[in-house]
């Protein structure tokens, strides 16, 4: 019996240990006490090697819960005159992710942080931003995201940078759920 409560102090002990390594996700953050059906309107500009391409992306809330949100995503892009639309998988958001880490367990690195006002649909807001070195699946990237509480899903703006590709991501509208 001893043994037993020995071991059930070690396994909370650590479990404490791994609860202590999560911390609130920012992205979950941005759409938390949101409903389903949120939506925000990105304005993305990417350059690949000197060829150029924007597009226009909406996110949508499809599901919220304590524990995780789900989004969805539509890209419509003109090519050469005719405008595409790219439906997205949907992505799981959880509420806490490992220190370090992403939505996606990503390893990120902060490497600096500071606030900026930026104008978003005619109005200035705070934000406070973080760039951060991430290590994806796809390769290394440098990230800067914009944040701030009073746009639907937490982002005003974000940067991405990789050997191939620089992107640039501006909010162009945003309409809470209902």
């Amino acid at each position: 019996m001893a043994r037993f409560a020995l071991m059930a102090v070690a396994v909370m002990s650590l479990a404490a240990v791994q609860d202590a390594e999560m911390i609130d996700n920012p992205e979950y953050q941005g759409w938390k006490g949101q409903k389903a059906g949120a939506w925000v309107v990105w304005k993305t500009e990417m350059d690949m090697g000197g060829m150029k391409m924007d597009n226009t992306t909406t996110t949508k809330l499809k599901e919220i819960t304590a524990e995780k949100a789900v989004i969805e995503e539509t890209a419509e892009m003109d090519m050469g005159g005719q405008k595409r639309t790219m439906n997205l998988p949907a992505r799981t958001l959880p509420a806490k992710i490992k220190k370090g880490t992403d939505s996606e367990g990503s390893k990120c690195e902060v490497t600096g942080e500071g606030d900026e006002e930026l104008e978003v649909k005619g109005a200035k807001y705070k934000c406070h931003w973080v760039e951060m070195k991430v290590e994806s699946k796809r390769g290394a990237m440098t990230l800067k995201i914009w944040r701030t509480d009073k746009i639907i899903g937490g982002a005003a703006k974000m940067t991405m940078k990789t050997k191939e590709m620089n992107m640039t991501r501006t909010v162009t509208d945003w309409k809470a759920g209902e």
